[in-house]
C-alpha cells in the first residue's frame, strides 16, 4: 500500500541478503513527516560552514549562492538560530513553533529543496550498496534503520505506523573518515539494540568480509581509528574476528569498548 505523503518515496535496494520490504525490494521512506522537522534540519545543516566542506561539498555554485543568500535573509529576519547560535533551530520544539515560522517560509523554500535533494541522493547511494542496518531500538522502543552512503554521512529513520519509515535525521561528520563514522554507527546500534534484533544489509558493504565459517584467512575490515591506541585495538579485533557467516555479530561484540558516548566528539547527531 502506498503511503500518502508529499515526501513519500520508494527507494530501490541493490543486491542484498534481504530487504526492508521483501515484496517490492524497495525502502519505503518519508523524507521528514513534519514540515517543521525538515526546516530545522535544512537550516541547521546547510548553514553549518564546517559541514559545508564535507557533507555538502558536492553542492553547485548556484546552490552555494542560495545557501549564502538564505543565511543573510535569516540574519535580517532575526532567526533565533542565526542570532543566538542555538544548537538546533527552534522551528519545532514539541508543542512550540518559532513565531517567525510563517515569515521564514518563503526565505528557506529553496534551502529546503536543496537539502531534500542532497539527502535523497545520499539515501539512494546507501540503498544501492546496500549499506543499511535494520534493528529494534530498546532505547527508543521502536524499529529503526541506519543508512550510510560512500562518505561520512548518516541517515536514520524510524518506522511509522508499520507502513513506512520516517526519516528523522541526516548529518555529516566533521574531521572524521568514512571508516570511523561507519564503525561508530555500528557501535551505537550495538549499544541500543540486541544482537538478535539487528540485521545488516549487506555485511560486506559495512566493511565486514564474508568467508566460509571455518575459514579464518579473511580479514574483517575494522577501518581507521582516531588514535594510535584505537588502531592497536583494531589490530587485535581484526585478528580475533575474521571470516565466517556470522562474523559481523562477533564484530559488533568487539565494539563494546567504543560506545556511542565515546564517539560524540566525531559527529553531530540531532535526533
Amino acid at each position: 500500500m502506498k503511503f500518502e505523503h508529499i515526501r513519500y518515496k520508494e527507494i530501490p535496494l541493490g543486491s542484498r541478503e534481504g530487504s526492508v520490504d521483501l515484496s517490492t525490494g524497495a525502502l519505503k521512506l518519508i523524507f521528514f513527516n513534519k514540515d517543521e522537522k525538515l526546516r530545522s534540519h535544512a537550516v541547521k545543516h546547510l548553514t553549518n560552514l564546517a559541514e559545508a566542506q564535507t557533507t555538502w561539498k558536492s553542492l553547485s555554485n548556484d546552490q552555494e549562492k542560495v545557501v549564502a543568500r538564505t543565511i543573510k535573509d535569516l540574519q535580517v529576519l532575526g532567526c533565533p538560530h542565526i542570532a543566538l547560535k542555538t544548537l538546533i533551530p527552534p522551528c519545532d520544539r514539541g508543542d512550540y513553533r518559532c513565531k517567525l515560522y510563517d515569515l521564514c517560509t518563503p526565505k528557506v523554500k529553496e534551502l529546503e529543496e536543496i537539502y531534500l535533494a542532497a539527502v535523497r541522493g545520499f539515501v539512494e547511494d546507501a540503498a544501492q550498496a546496500p549499506r543499511l542496518a535494520e534493528y529494534f531500538s530498546d532505547r527508543d522502543g521502536e524499529y529503526a534503520i541506519t543508512l550510510m552512503p560512500e562518505r561520512p554521512v548518516v541517515i536514520k529513520a524510524a518506522l511509522l505506523d508499520k507502513q513506512a519509515y520516517n526519516l528523522v535525521t541526516c548529518y555529516g561528520g566533521v574531521d572524521i573518515s568514512f571508516a570511523q563514522m561507519r564503525d561508530a554507527q555500528l557501535a551505537m546500534i550495538r549499544n541500543e539494540a540486541r544482537k538478535k534484533n539487528i540485521t545488516l544489509h549487506e555485511e560486506a558493504a559495512w566493511g565486514i568480509e564474508q568467508g566460509p565459517a571455518d575459514d579464518f584467512a579473511g580479514q574483517a575490515h575494522a577501518g581507521e581509528k582516531a588514535t594510535e591506541n584505537q588502531k592497536a585495538k583494531d589490530k587485535t579485533r581484526r585478528a580475533r574476528f575474521r571470516g565466517g557467516a556470522q562474523s559481523w555479530r562477533r564484530y559488533l561484540d568487539s565494539l563494546d569498548e567504543f560506545s556511542g558516548e565515546d564517539a560524540e566528539g566525531f559527529f553531530d547527531d540531532d535526533l
